[in-house]
């Protein structure tokens, strides 16, 4: 491990720059689309990506996750995946193009049939991307994510923004995408120069770990688009596209936070996939670092939401407060588990992951899908934040039979962030029942936004270091803070020395 912590420091540093290059030109293109354009339009568009989402896990195929944990990638291999991405994109853009106008006749809106065309269209090209690229990832080498994902964000959002402004039209959100794939798909070719061929010589060998791995992509996007057909067609587009969009904004500071690390790990545990002892003491050393992270950020953006949307979005997206409010909160609790999948992966359990995702469908769907027919957007919220502690549960108990984590081991380890993160919820919750937000008043809501988030951040903080001083020092998040930290200063300063 402690060879592969200058790779895995450089990697972060990429995907963590990657990361914020590709998310403040979406952040920034989500304001000014919202501005241009009204909460129908993101729902129309909704439910045409649904339909995609869950026609694209029938075809499912994780051909990359087979060739990370391969000992060695051949170009048959290389082949092989290239195939089953071009047959997959051609199957899903059929299915697409079969499913539009009875889609649109169903939700009596002819305007469905033509997104979805387009939108079959664009999927052919994923379908074309190089497979080479895998061999970077498994030579944690990340820089290369840096430019394909800023390439494509950067041409999507250019087209977005333009195509908005010029025509004020929902096209604008399913044109940029496009445009976007483009630029990836070019970029993809030009960083790791390939021939494709096609081939099924190694079909073998990737069907055998993706099989159940599309099981559960199909189950995935299930629990994650059913109820936005469900709301669009009972509650409507516009109650639909608030619903969306505050879901996608609720995701967002978590996500970015913690997916730098969550995305090298998969490589890092496959290097040390023989040694259960060294798996485990590296599980929860990225656990209680990503749970330490993650659930401060996931409680703050909570506990702004309402600033937040009436400032950035404006009033006419009051109705995604809510949503932020629920699922940040969750998102945040939910990083004490994120490693979880990676771990199986490694382990090649792929059937245990299509068994716990079934698990989830079961569970989810009548309790989000009966609380939103009971109780509207409140009541599909109360169900999916309870699916989510019970998954945890679940995941959790999973990580201990893959590798023998006990429960105890595993809360225990984060008992600190859990108690700082719900000192700083308490303070900030009885600050804002006293004094409350001055809706209507810019200039000073602002200032209340700030002086919130830094009050939160300093209760976290000064909590969790409390602890940690008290409880004499022992090994955990903050101890992997601050060495994480200062390798990545001496190594900058290494290189700054060098150069001058």
């Amino acid at each position: 491990m402690a060879s592969l912590l200058p790779r895995l420091l450089r990697g972060a540093g990429w995907i963590v720059a990657a990361r914020i290059a590709f998310n403040l030109l979406g952040f920034v293109s989500t304001l000014i689309l919202a501005r241009i354009l009204v909460p129908a339009d993101f729902g129309l568009v909704a439910l045409a990506v649904s339909v995609n989402g869950v026609l694209s896990s029938l075809f499912t195929i994780s051909a990359s996750a087979a060739l990370v944990r391969l000992d060695e990638v051949t170009r048959a291999h290389l082949d092989t995946a290239f195939t089953f991405g071009l047959a997959r994109a051609l199957l899903i853009a059929t299915a697409l193009c079969a499913a539009a106008v009875p889609f649109a006749a169903f939700y009596d809106d002819p305007r469905l049939a033509p997104l979805l065309f387009a939108i079959a269209g664009g999927m052919i090209l994923p379908g074309l991307l190089n497979p080479a690229l895998v061999q970077l990832q498994r030579d944690l080498q990340f820089r290369p994510e840096f430019v394909l994902q800023v390439s494509e964000k950067v041409a999507a959002v250019a087209a977005a923004v333009l195509i908005a402004l010029v025509t004020e039209s929902y096209w604008a959100l399913v044109i940029g995408t496009i445009v976007g794939r483009v630029a990836k798909l070019i970029a993809s070719y030009v960083i790791r120069p390939y021939v494709p061929r096609l081939s099924f010589s190694e079909a073998r060998t990737i069907w055998g770990f993706s099989s159940w791995l599309s099981g559960s992509s199909v189950l995935t996007t299930l629990n994650l688009r059913i109820d936005q057909f469900i709301i669009g067609g009972v509650e409507g587009q516009s109650t639909l596209g608030q619903y969306v969009v505050g879901d996608d904004l609720a995701a967002l500071p978590v996500r970015e936070a913690t997916t730098p690390l969550g995305l090298i790990l998969y490589p890092a545990f496959s290097t040390m996939k023989s040694d259960h002892g060294e798996l485990r003491r590296t599980y929860l050393r990225a656990m209680t670092t990503i749970y330490a992270v993650g659930l401060p950020i996931g409680l703050g953006f909570a506990l702004v939401a309402e600033p937040v949307v009436l400032l950035l979005l404006g009033e006419k997206w009051a109705g995604a407060i809510i949503v932020i409010q629920v699922l940040s909160a969750f998102f945040g609790i939910r990083t004490l588990i994120m490693p979880a999948d990676s771990i199986a992966l490694t382990l090649g359990a792929t059937r245990t992951l299509f068994n716990r995702t079934f698990v989830n469908f079961l569970i989810r769907m009548p309790l989000a899908i009966g609380g939103l027919l009971l109780a509207g957007i409140p009541g599909l919220l109360a169900g999916r934040f309870l699916t989510g502690i019970i998954m945890t549960a679940i995941t959790a108990d999973m990580v201990r039979r893959l590798i023998g984590l006990g429960f105890r081991k595993q809360l225990g380890s984060s008992i600190r962030s859990t108690v700082s993160g719900m000192t700083m919820s308490c303070v900030l919750v009885a600050w804002q029942w006293q004094v409350g937000w001055s809706v209507g008043d810019t200039a000073r809501m602002w200032l209340e936004l700030i002086a919130a988030a830094a009050v939160g951040a300093m209760l976290y903080v000064g909590t969790h270091l409390s602890l940690w001083l008290l409880a004499g020092r022992p090994p955990g998040a903050e101890q992997e803070i601050f060495s994480l930290v200062g390798k990545a200063l001496r190594s900058k300063l290494g290189r700054g020395s060098a150069a001058g």
